[in-house]
């Protein structure tokens, strides 16, 4: 048996005439095509996911692909592994932006707004390194709610009707809610005896 390395490759014409029988419903012809481009289709999709296991699930879509395709391959337009690499290309492009779009959708809403924290915001290039301390320890004295519902709104970027949809709660309450966390905010952050 010869190794993947010393396995003649098919001739342009015999990988022509697979298509076409593939394009005609012939298993067999998919099944020699698949033979031909697992290894190059499974290591572009490697190569571009970083991930074995969704590598394996592209490389089987792509065939999948390939098999409902194959009647659009124009021999004039490009060769036959151009058109299959061309197809695992875009096949993994999309697998990645569902991933990415999956993994955004994942993160829990306090995590994400602790996140935005964490990312250099409006509040931290503005101020110094002690004045946000005393921000976030005067966030933190906040009832729980306010707190959330602040950091929400001015550090995760949201919009009091975003904010309200996210937590469930009725805009009013929420616009109460953050107007009174603000003015409890202003009062704790007040220079000494202005409040007296």
């Amino acid at each position: 048996m010869l190794s993947p390395s010393t396995r003649l490759a098919p001739s342009e014409g015999h990988l022509i005439g697979l298509v076409r029988r593939a394009a005609g419903g012939s298993e067999a012809a998919l099944e020699e095509l698949y033979r031909a481009f697992e290894e190059p289709v499974y290591g572009l999709a490697q190569r571009i996911l970083r991930d074995e296991k969704a590598a394996e699930e592209a490389t089987v879509e792509l065939f999948q692909r390939l098999w409902t395709r194959a009647a659009t391959f124009d021999p004039e337009r490009g060769k036959v592994l151009a058109w299959v690499l061309t197809m695992t290309r875009s096949t993994a492009l999309e697998h990645l932006r569902t991933r990415r779009r999956e993994e955004v959708r994942r993160v829990p809403l306090d995590d994400a707004v602790e996140f935005a924290l964490d990312a250099p915001g409006p509040l931290t290039s503005a101020a110094s390194g002690e004045t946000a301390a005393k921000v976030d320890a005067a966030l933190r004295a906040l009832p729980r709610e306010q707190e959330r519902l602040l950091r929400a709104a001015f550090f995760g970027g949201q919009s009091y009707s975003e904010v309200a949809e996210v937590f469930g709660q009725p805009l009013g309450t929420v616009k109460t809610r953050i107007r009174a966390g603000l003015a409890a905010l202003r009062h704790a952050l007040a220079p000494e005896g202005e409040f007296a």
